[in-house]
């Protein structure tokens, strides 16, 4: 699919996006996050993952004057106004994400950033396996590894996102390139079709690269990572990653808050919000004549609201945020973020790089070793070969499934031919029961399914395909059982209406025919069965 497809009116734009991230999501929230370009001004808006519109709608709106992000894990539930969501929050990942930054507007020339788009689309080269689309943000490369399906935020989910960081930051530190650490699980990006407003700026955030079949189960992806590294005693809490030698910028970041910068510099903390963010008063400033910077609960960001601050601090720009390197490097250092690096160094920031070491993926890093050794596994011998598989045994038309699955994945089949008999299973629990002793014990047609390969052998896909008419059947019977329900919950309701419109009739004018038809109307309504759900 051409990124030009996409490349439409901002509502058209969104939609799109949100389609192909979100599409087959069955539960949880979407989080937009949103900042005016001009006051500084935070909105954060909610919207059901199963319908999108609500979401389109308010990008719409804030992209006329703010930069709009989008919360990339689904939420549990909506926050209200004043929160866009931490860990804990999150329910559900569409995919993974990388962010490279481009010298140019937004980005300061030196250190190691990608000097040109060529030189990042070079770094997203070196993975093996494509990115499913490329966002171009207004400031550099987003890529996005989207999966098959939605993955629930839980440990394995953690792990994977840590060894996706960790993985990535060896790749671009072999090209000479720094990247962010923007792989905490609660972490926004910038939202296609919206705009990037950041230094006064007004560049379109756009889709230039995507092919939204192209999709990926865990074990595909786990195969190429590295084990995240140990964290430091210092990151104790922290919910970014650690992804491996940090650089000291970073390091300082894990450790302090705005707050400490700015109390170095002399700054009184005038309040603190319930929602956690906290508003201080530049030196010389009584507070009760009101504040001049905050501190964000949510991602830890100071912003200035007093040019007073800025003529002070010349290198500081009100209303733009900091994180509190940035602080430190604008008001101790002039702006000169090598010199800030360097003293924070010194000061004992920042990590060497740990010695390479031979790949461990990152699953197999997260398993806990058997305090007994396992014995070597053996090849088996020419007499312990398996049986052919009985295709033979199964219906013509469920076998005829099972070959067209391995051959479309090009898998072993055995495992359409296991997932389709959990899939049968499932279709046939509570419609046929087996008689393993008649009149004494009856079992249902469930069956225990456990899938082992290598990675990338297709389990995953072979999954989803199994099931895929299973899946169909389901939201056809709920669809149904929808239809159903609202029969019935109208019919019962007219009912209802005519034995009330009756028993008035009948009370008013003492009619018997009129008292009967009530009774007849009340009995006819309490006999309608509302279906279950689906």
């Amino acid at each position: 699919m051409s990124a030009t497809d996409n490349r439409s009116p901002l509502g058209d734009t969104v939609t799109n996006w949100l389609h192909h991230l979100y599409g087959h999501a069955e539960a949880g929230w979407l989080t937009l996050f949103s900042v005016d370009a001009t006051t500084g001004d935070r909105f954060t808006d909610w919207a059901p993952i199963i319908d999108t519109s609500d979401a389109v709608t308010h990008a719409t709106t804030r992209a006329t004057t703010c930069d709009v992000w989008f919360g990339v894990a689904t939420r549990t539930e909506p926050l209200g106004a004043n929160r866009r969501g931490g860990g804990p929050d999150c329910a559900g990942l569409p995919g993974l994400w990388l962010d490279i930054d481009i010298v140019g507007p937004g980005h300061r020339q030196g250190g190691r950033l990608a000097t040109d788009e060529p030189a990042a689309r070079a770094l997203l080269d070196a993975f093996p396996l494509p990115a499913t689309a490329v966002v171009h943000s207004g400031g550099g490369l987003q890529a996005w590894w989207l999966f098959a399906e939605m993955v629930p935020v839980d440990d394995q989910a953690l792990t994977l996102l840590a060894a996706w960081g960790t993985t990535w930051s060896r790749i671009a530190d072999a090209q000479g390139i720094d990247i962010d650490n923007v792989f905490d699980v609660a972490r926004v990006m910038r939202l296609p079709g919206t705009t990037n407003r950041k230094e006064g700026g007004a560049r379109p955030v756009t889709v230039t690269d995507a092919d939204w079949d192209r999709r990926y189960g865990l074990d595909d992806l786990d195969q190429h990572l590295d084990a995240p590294p140990a964290p430091p005693a210092h990151r104790t809490g922290t919910t970014v990653p650690y992804i491996g030698p940090e650089r000291p910028g970073t390091a300082y970041n894990v450790r302090h808050t705005g707050g400490d910068v700015l109390r170095s510099h002399g700054f009184t903390l005038a309040r603190t919000d319930r929602n956690g963010d906290e508003h201080w008063t530049r030196p010389g400033k009584d507070t009760r004549e009101g504040t001049s910077a905050t501190v964000y609960a949510d991602d830890g960001h100071t912003t200035f609201w007093s040019d007073t601050v800025a003529t002070m601090w010349p290198h500081l720009n009100v209303r733009r945020p900091y994180d509190p390197f940035g602080l430190v490097a604008n008001m101790d250092h002039g702006g000169d973020f090598s010199a800030a690096r360097q003293a924070l160094r010194t000061a004992g920031y920042g990590a060497a790089p740990a010695p390479t070491g031979t790949h461990i993926s990152a699953l197999e890093a997260s398993v806990e070793p058997d305090a007994d050794d396992w014995p070597e596994l053996q090849p088996p011998d020419e007499a312990d070969t398996l049986p052919p598989l009985p295709l033979d045994a199964l219906p013509t038309w469920i076998a005829d499934q099972v070959r067209n699955i391995a051959r479309q994945l090009e898998c072993d089949p055995i495992l359409p031919f296991a997932f389709t008999l959990g899939a049968l299973s499932v279709a046939s629990l509570g419609h046929v029961q087996i008689a393993v002793r008649r009149g004494q014990i009856e079992r249902s047609t469930g069956v225990y399914i456990a899938a082992a390969g290598p990675p990338a052998s297709g389990k995953s896909p072979a999954l989803s395909l199994a099931f895929a008419p299973v899946r169909d059947v389901e939201a056809l019977r709920i669809a149904q059982a929808a239809n159903a329900i609202a029969e019935a919950d109208a019919d019962h309701k007219i009912l209802t209406k005519k034995a009330e419109e009756a028993s008035n009739k009948a009370a008013k004018l003492d009619d018997d025919q009129a008292a009967t038809d009530a009774k007849r109307f009340q009995v006819e309504a309490a006999t309608i069965e509302r279906p279950p759900a689906g």
